[in-house]
């Protein structure tokens, strides 16, 4: 049976490859699109990533809320307070970024904005994926 926190690790491990994916790849090559062309890949773009990383990140807050169920210490708490971190960057921020790039015309600053801003998120989600390594070794004796 896989223990509660290798379940945490291969999320946050899949968080992190999904978010390096999109950051070093996605997300820059959206200003090499012409502009009539813009809005429809991004549409398919959004519908593509959504079934994928939503479910990735409701199965990462549950996991880290069960976590802190169970077990009240300073991992659970420094993991739901970086989980909310990154709910609220990408509710309050990239959420309405997206949905400006994918209603109208975009200038470019809108573009930089996205990758820009988008390093805040893959530096938290590689810090929590580093934390949740750093307690699963520790836990495991590895």
């Amino acid at each position: 049976m896989i223990s509660l926190q290798t379940t945490r690790l291969f999320l946050d491990f899949g968080m992190l490859v999904l978010i390096w994916l999109v950051q070093l790849s996605f997300y820059p090559r959206l200003q090499y699109y012409p502009r009539a062309d813009l809005k429809r890949e991004h549409h398919k773009y959004t519908r593509a990533i959504t079934p994928v990383v939503l479910p990735l990140m409701t199965a990462q807050l549950i996991v880290t809320l069960w976590q802190l169920y169970l077990n009240t210490a300073i991992y659970e708490w420094v993991s739901l307070l970086l989980l909310t971190l990154l709910w609220g960057l990408t509710f309050m921020v990239f959420v309405p970024l997206h949905r400006k790039i994918g209603s109208r015309y975009v200038e470019d600053h809108l573009l930089e904005k996205l990758v820009n801003y988008n390093w805040m998120r893959t530096f938290l989600w590689s810090l929590l994926f580093l934390y949740s390594l750093f307690q699963y070794l520790s836990l495991t004796n590895f």
